[in-house]
């Protein structure tokens, strides 16, 4: 027996060994098993995803150093006699050899194209075992990939699995803890029944439900709540007013299209009455576009203090801001339209005009900032949040 084939068993036994005494934290950890997808490019994306990211994540020491060492390389080979299999997270698998700077692909990569892969039910279950995977072997879901994700998902009819993987943070790591990531949310909540000016009765029905979980998982402790965080504090995302403003717009709609105007169960009071108190003790929390573009954090470094928001970065800002005003100005001006003929307004009618007003007079602006930041030949009127802020803003009553 050489010495090559006497290394290479000696340190297969050690990684079989390791296997048994891991710690129980790891003995915790699963890999993934993908179903078959849709097409050939989405099941190489999986395969590559567990094989590059996810079983590494879990190499006990052992196993890392056969793994990556280039002694073993010829021996966990395709053209090897025989494959080198191991458990791993609970997992029988075949070891390859990894070369840590050209075979590791970019996690953002990998998720990126399953999402713009993804297209059946099976699609969207494996993406939800992906965010499962990546989070199980420590990968941090950056807020960009969670609106990518959302924006993904409600663009292919798949927004009841970004509520699953809310409803799973613990396992998915997609939670509800920045503004930007539950404005995408429930902006894409509100298209489910506000696409192409449609409102139909089925469409409303669901983003109701939607928005009103959406709502209620922000009271949990993995994302907003808890028990220490019953009583909401300025910067609380609970407060701000697209949150409520959301499911008041919708059921508002619902009952003044399908109920005859008429709120029977007191929901839209209810939604206007917490809106109302809301804007009364904190106000709009809306900012310049500058500000907008500025890190959430607010731990900007002197570069970024002194360097200016660029164009695209200031267009960017103004359309979240739209798309957060939206729904306020909306949902308000539709609550008055149910309410006032009852008496029911939870404010007195001038007050309600001049809410109005102020938060009509900041969507103006945002437009005028999308506006100035475009480039030369394009028009904001061909902008789709443009078109939905014109839409409800023309409205008849």
């Amino acid at each position: 027996m050489s010495l090559t084939a006497r290394g290479w068993r000696a340190a297969l036994r050690q990684v079989n060994r390791r296997t048994f005494s891991s710690s129980a934290v790891s003995q915790r950890h699963t890999l993934p098993t993908f179903e078959p997808s849709s097409n050939e490019d989405l099941d190489s994306v999986l395969d590559l995803a567990r094989r590059r990211i996810l079983i590494p994540a879990h190499l006990n020491k052992a196993q890392e150093q056969m793994v990556y060492r280039e002694k073993f390389r010829a021996r966990l080979s395709a053209d090897a006699p025989e494959p080198v299999r191991s458990t791993v997270a609970g997992a029988d698998v075949t070891l390859e050899h990894i070369d840590r700077q050209r075979d590791i692909p970019a996690q953002w990569q990998v998720l990126s194209d399953a999402l713009r892969l993804a297209d059946t039910p099976t699609d969207w279950e494996n993406v939800g075992k992906l965010l499962e995977g990546f989070a199980d072997a420590g990968v941090r879901m950056r807020d960009e990939w969670v609106q990518k994700f959302v924006r993904e998902a409600a663009q292919k009819g798949a927004l009841h699995v970004v509520l699953r993987a809310l409803e799973r943070a613990p396992r998915t790591n997609v939670r509800l803890r920045s503004r930007d990531v539950v404005s995408r949310v429930l902006w894409e909540v509100r298209g489910v029944a506000a696409a192409e000016n449609g409102w139909g009765e089925v469409e409303t029905e669901r983003a109701i439900r939607y928005a009103e979980k959406v709502v209620e998982l922000m009271e949990r402790e993995e994302h907003c709540g808890g028990s220490g965080k019953r009583v909401v504090k300025p910067g609380d995302l609970r407060t701000l007013p697209f949150v409520i403003a959301t499911p008041l717009e919708l059921n508002a709609v619902h009952v003044l299209r399908y109920k005859g105007g008429v709120d029977e169960d007191g929901v839209v009071e209810g939604y206007a009455k917490s809106l109302c108190n809301n804007l009364k003790h904190f106000g709009l929390q809306e900012s310049t576009p500058a500000e907008e573009s500025a890190p959430s954090d607010g731990a900007a470094t002197t570069a970024t203090k002194a360097k200016s928001p660029n164009r695209y970065q200031n267009f960017a800002a103004a359309v979240e801001k739209l798309r957060r005003l939206v729904p306020v100005w909306h949902g308000l001006e539709l609550a008055r339209r149910v309410l006032q003929p009852q008496n029911r307004l939870p404010l007195e009618k001038v007050e309600v005009y001049r809410v109005l007003g102020e938060v009509r007079g900041e969507a103006e602006a945002a437009v005028e900032a999308m506006r100035a930041n475009l480039k030369q030949g394009q028009k904001v009127e061909n902008h789709a949040d443009y078109q939905a802020w014109v839409q409800v803003r023309d409205e008849k009553e």
